[in-house]
């Protein structure tokens, strides 16, 4: 019993100190990427640009260093991924390390299909962080770095507010595995948050089986949101007869059911939601009648929204939600189990339906 508890404490020494030979190197002998961006150039290139932590920030400088300095960037133009680590490791006096990526940029024109193959050959990169976030933007985004200036050492914004669940409306948020997991299952179109400007990310790209992403507009988005119990906090004015009114703290979780339609999927969608009321006119008493028409009013306003969102995904033939795949995990027979990636989104013929309920009322203005 003594030889066999020897062995055992023998094997955890073992295992405790050794080193697997893929992260051998020390910290001071690599060039480590915290971000990623990709833009696609012509005859079948791709510009991808690295950025790194400047390494002359110290404690002392910090406060003084200006935040688009906080990193630096080397770009090569390479037709694939491991092209480009080639390339770039050529001018590297350290060796490149992206053990510690954070956010991969990526440009509007990319398409699904030429994506899909990106993310495959990242995936296989047994280094490569598959947590790291994905972010999708015009070409003005990915020419700079967005960095934090909330931040005591050099860190990246999107990053940052990625990482915060509570600091987003709609949890837009989504990583590499997600968006990998979303095209290998067949029934949903990956989406990834789309940000107009380094600070503003408020809408949605919605990739489609072909082609450039699908840009949904606001509204759109947050009917996606609804739909897909990603609305964190909501706000919504509305501007009634009696005066201003303003909702707050919206969220709920959607109860859906599917059922296979023949040529579309019946979707069934109740949002039970909860809200706050931050302000109403202060001439209008929050008499009953008055709480049920700002209620009425809100529904038919959020309904709007998730009836958007549908229509356009209808439009593009796209599935951002996940009803299609509710069909195909319900009734797997619908689809051919080898060949998944041969669906076809089924238009979407959903009925929804909005119940809000005011939880509190604040001080009317």
């Amino acid at each position: 019993m003594k030889g066999k508890l020897r062995l055992v404490i023998l094997m955890l020494l073992v295992l405790f100190t050794a080193s697997g030979c893929w992260d051998e190197l020390p910290y001071t002998s690599r060039a480590a990427a915290l971000a990623l961006v990709v833009v696609p150039k012509k005859a079948g290139d791709w510009s991808w640009s690295f950025y790194f932590p400047n390494p002359t920030v110290t404690v002392s400088s910090i406060s003084q260093i200006q935040p688009p300095k906080e990193f630096y960037a080397v770009t090569v133009t390479a037709p694939s991924l491991a092209s480009a680590y080639q390339r770039i490791q050529q001018s590297l006096s350290r060796d490149l390390y992206l053990g510690q990526a954070e956010l991969v940029i990526l440009s509007q024109n990319i398409r699904s299909r030429p994506l899909m193959n990106f993310l495959a050959a990242y995936n296989r990169e047994g280094i490569t962080p598959k947590t790291a976030y994905l972010v999708v933007g015009p070409p003005s985004l990915t020419k700079t770095l967005p960095v934090s200036p909330q931040e005591v050492i050099p860190s990246i914004y999107l990053t940052r507010f990625f990482d915060c669940r509570d600091c987003q409306t709609v949890y837009l948020s989504r990583e590499v595995w997600q968006i990998w997991d979303d095209y290998m299952t067949p029934g949903i179109s990956p989406v990834i948050p789309y940000a107009t400007a380094p600070q503003t990310i408020s809408r949605l790209a919605v990739y489609p089986s072909h082609g450039l992403p699908v840009i949904f507009t606001r509204r759109e988005t947050k009917g996606w949101g609804f739909l897909t119990g990603r609305v964190m906090k909501e706000t919504l004015t509305l501007h009634l007869p009696q005066g201003l009114v303003t909702l707050t703290e919206i969220h709920g979780k959607p109860k859906i059911a599917v059922a296979d339609g023949g040529d579309a999927v019946r979707a069934r969608i109740t949002l039970p939601l909860v809200a706050d009321l931050e302000q109403w006119p202060e001439s209008a008493p929050l008499s009953s009648k008055a709480l049920q028409s700002i209620r009425q009013a809100a529904e038919k306003e959020i309904l709007g929204w998730c009836l958007d969102a549908i229509r356009r995904a209808n439009r593009t033939h796209t599935d951002p939600f996940g009803f299609n795949r509710k069909l195909v995990f319900s009734h797997q027979e619908v689809v051919n189990v080898d060949h998944p990636e041969a669906w076809r989104y089924l238009p979407i013929d959903a009925t929804v339906t909005v119940r809000l309920t005011i939880r509190r009322t604040g001080v009317s203005g």
